[in-house]
């Protein structure tokens, strides 16, 4: 929860500019309502935007519109190099060259079960043919049970050709 934490900040800073930091400390308001506030955008967008930008953000043959990018850092250039070094060296604190692995699913075959921790997310690439048939997705608690009312999912789509 930590690292996520950091690394939504490290995304509005580079959105936001470097006085958005002070602007949130300097007001009664918290959370999701406060980062609404300093941002002049509602938070589900600039959520849903962290979340693409993650996967986004320098991905190799993607060319990611400015607000699905960090400014300050370059995630896969960065863990690539750690990753290198951390194989030469014989250790395993960078097993891979980016740590953000997609499950891959043909799209009408995607079946996800977990925990999801808090500041987390479940990423998955669901393959569709061009021209291929609808489908439909179908979120629950434990595969009938509803999704409690106090969980706010949220479907984050990108389409990339």
């Amino acid at each position: 929860m930590v690292g996520a934490s950091w690394l939504f900040t490290r995304y509005i800073v580079d959105q936001f500019g470097t006085a958005l930091p002070g602007k949130l400390v300097q007001t009664t308001l918290t959370g999701a309502a406060n980062v609404a506030a300093q941002t002049g955008q509602p938070f589900e967008q600039t959520i849903s935007r962290w979340a693409l930008a993650n996967w986004v953000s320098d991905l190799s043959g993607f060319s990611a519109s400015s607000e699905l990018q960090y400014t300050s850092w370059h995630f896969r250039r960065t863990f690539r190099s750690l990753h290198t070094q951390d194989s030469i060296a014989h250790r395993h604190d960078f097993p891979l060259a980016y740590p953000l692995v997609p499950i891959f699913s043909a799209a009408n075959a995607v079946n996800v079960s977990g925990k999801l921790w808090s500041g987390s997310g479940q990423y998955v690439r669901a393959v569709q043919p061009a021209g291929g048939a609808a489908f439909t997705l179908h979120f629950s608690a434990n595969g009938t049970t509803a999704v409690s009312p106090a969980v706010t999912p949220r479907l984050i789509v990108l389409r990339i050709r």
